[in-house]
């Protein structure tokens, strides 16, 4: 009877390690669109966002990081108090467009967005609101790899992360569609992994 009762502890206690063990795993990300559930913030006849104010001061070095204006587009941008940085990313009609409104002092985009053209007008941006490098939801890497697809990963930071190095990513595909003859940028849901 005690050789019983010792296999019954020992199987509870198994049990219990495994279980904790598996919640330490589950990770507990900020609230974010990225978790899933958000309407679609992009629609037909949307205007470029307003750049957004900003009281950051940054190095004289980081606009040599700057990217000089190519298109039209790119000069609305401009034209909107954006800066832009990283490629232009172009299939076909569709455009990507990667813009910030300062830098922090190692010169990583801050308040930055990611805009989207399809035959030169303006449809869509990459995430709700402005992402600072470094923070939870901060685009990490896009692709275009058609004219009617956009794949993007985002930076997932659990409370406990340091800022050197999220625990998970996000990753997201948007997809242009036709909203009453216009083109709309829909994002689709969001899929988050750990890192570990």
């Amino acid at each position: 009877m005690r050789a019983l009762v010792v296999c019954l502890y020992l199987s509870m206690s198994v049990v219990v390690a495994q279980q904790a063990t598996q919640s330490s795993n589950v990770r507990q990300w900020p609230q974010s669109w990225l978790n899933g559930g958000s309407a679609n913030w992009n629609h037909a006849d949307m205007k470029i966002p307003a750049v957004p104010a900003s009281q950051d001061t940054y190095p004289a070095t980081c606009r040599s990081s700057l990217r000089p204006p190519t298109t039209p587009e790119d000069r609305r941008l401009m034209q909107a108090g954006w800066m832009l940085f990283g490629p232009l990313q172009v299939y076909g009609r569709t455009s990507l467009i990667t813009a910030a409104a300062s830098f922090d002092g190692m010169c990583r985009p801050m308040h930055h967005q990611a805009f989207v053209f399809h035959g030169g007008n303006f449809i869509g941006i990459l995430s709700p609101k402005p992402m600072d490098s470094r923070f939870d939801g901060d685009l990490t890497h896009v692709s275009l790899p058609n004219a009617a697809t956009i794949m993007a990963e985002y930076r997932r930071y659990a409370p406990s992360d340091p800022a050197c190095c999220p625990s998970g990513t996000s990753s997201v595909v948007f997809s242009l569609r036709n909203d009453g003859g216009r083109p709309v940028l829909i994002p689709g849901k969001p899929s988050t992994s750990s890192n570990e």
